[in-house]
């Protein structure tokens, strides 16, 4: 079924088979751009071809682990933060502040006396958002 929607859809694309997609969202790295290859169906059922060679590398990259990247940035996808659960909920505006500001904090600094106004905008949304039974599992 894909294949043929592929295919289908391969005639109303334009020939040039790679369209470069700007990111916007990429908070780490706003100058990422995305490629969209498009493949025709003998393309899809053949080898890749040599000038797309460079998406092996692709399988070998290894998935950070931890709450930073190699680079220092944020990793939004870790586990810690719920695997994206806690950035993509609905309250994640409000967590991602407060992950960004507490990212921030030298070691010898309290956290919470950093930043306390980006902890109560992320609760205030959390018991809006599921009421007090929340709030009473935090507190315990």
């Amino acid at each position: 079924m894909l294949r043929r929607i592929l295919a289908c859809l391969s005639s109303y694309f334009p020939s040039d088979k790679n369209l470069p997609i700007e990111d916007t969202t990429n908070e780490t790295n706003p100058a990422i751009s995305h490629v969209l290859h498009l493949l025709t169906l003998d393309e899809y059922s053949s080898p890749i071809p040599s000038r797309l060679e460079y998406l092996y590398e692709y399988r070998t990259t290894e998935k950070p682990i931890g709450p930073r990247l190699a680079d220092g940035s944020i990793n939004w996808q870790c586990d810690c933060l719920g695997g994206g659960s806690m950035v993509a909920h609905r309250c994640g505006f409000y967590f991602r502040n407060m992950y960004r500001c507490m990212s921030q904090v030298d070691d010898d600094e309290d956290v919470n006396v950093k930043c306390p106004e980006e902890f109560i905008e992320w609760a205030a949304c959390i018991q809006q958002m599921c009421g007090t039974c929340i709030m009473k599992c935090l507190r315990s």
